[in-house]
């Protein structure tokens, strides 16, 4: 992956906003959490990279979907990381991968860890406002997750074309699910960019979802084409256990009420 991708892609599957630009912003606050990682071994890990996922959502499940990170940072020198998150509790996460080059959503070659208790139950660590909460030493020792493939036979699948109102297909585009609970919209799933043909496939935790659509990034970070493309209006869906759903999304030129 080129390197000048990277910042769109550390937290989770093809954001679009910079990493360093929202956490530093998170971190003016003087909020978020810290800690030493260390490998099976007692060693600093290395090219790895700490995601943290907010509790108003789903836990991460590798083998039903890939959430978004609510934050997240490579872990420097030394095994140290220091990620700025708003007050609240998270789960936390490790993607440890072959190059620092790579980003995004795991693929093969990588592995994962998700920091849980001895009965297997995930983990919350808490930030309060104002404070870095230092975890510490974490040693990876439970089990991991080696060479993900989130095939998707026990999530909740929506699938289905984008095109525009003409029966054009839009290719290299990605649906963005939106959680609708809680009164505030957050990204929680994104799905593989959209084939030539315009067909999507996202992986889903069972629940209600606003769903966005946005253009893929160029290969030099700059922004691509089709950001003046939305859908007609407040597209929902809900999804429930293992449900497959098929559902056709056609865009129309924004009109400044997005």
């Amino acid at each position: 992956m080129n390197k000048c991708l990277l910042p769109f892609l550390l937290l989770g599957f093809f954001l679009h906003v910079p990493v360093d630009h929202l956490l530093a912003h998170d971190m003016d606050a003087g909020s978020g959490l810290s800690g030493t990682v260390l490998d099976r071994e007692g060693k600093p890990l290395q090219n790895a990279v700490t995601v943290f996922f907010n509790t108003q959502g789903p836990p991460p499940d590798p083998s039903r979907h890939w959430r978004i990170p609510t934050g997240g940072r490579m872990i420097f020198e030394g095994g140290r990381f220091m990620v700025g998150l708003p007050a609240g509790h998270y789960y936390f996460g490790i993607i440890k991968t072959p190059s620092p080059e790579i980003g995004g959503q795991p693929v093969f070659d990588d592995w994962l860890y998700f920091s849980k208790d001895e009965l297997g139950n995930p983990l919350t660590y808490q930030v309060k406002t104002g404070e870095v909460n230092d975890l510490g030493i974490i040693t990876v020792s439970g089990p991991i997750v080696e060479n993900p493939d989130v095939a998707g036979n026990e999530s909740s699948v929506l699938q289905g074309k984008l095109t525009l109102s003409n029966g054009q297909p839009l290719p290299d585009f990605t649906v963005e699910a939106f959680s609708t609970e809680g009164g505030e919209e957050q990204l929680l799933f994104v799905s593989e960019k959209t084939t030539a043909m315009g067909e999507y496939r996202i992986l889903l935790a069972p629940g209600s979802y606003r769903l966005k659509i946005e253009p893929m990034p160029n290969a030099d970070g700059t922004a691509g084409k089709g950001q003046d493309l939305i859908l007609p209006s407040k597209v929902t869906v809900t999804v429930q256990e293992t449900e497959q759903q098929r559902l056709d999304l056609q865009a129309i030129k924004e009109k400044n009420d997005r």
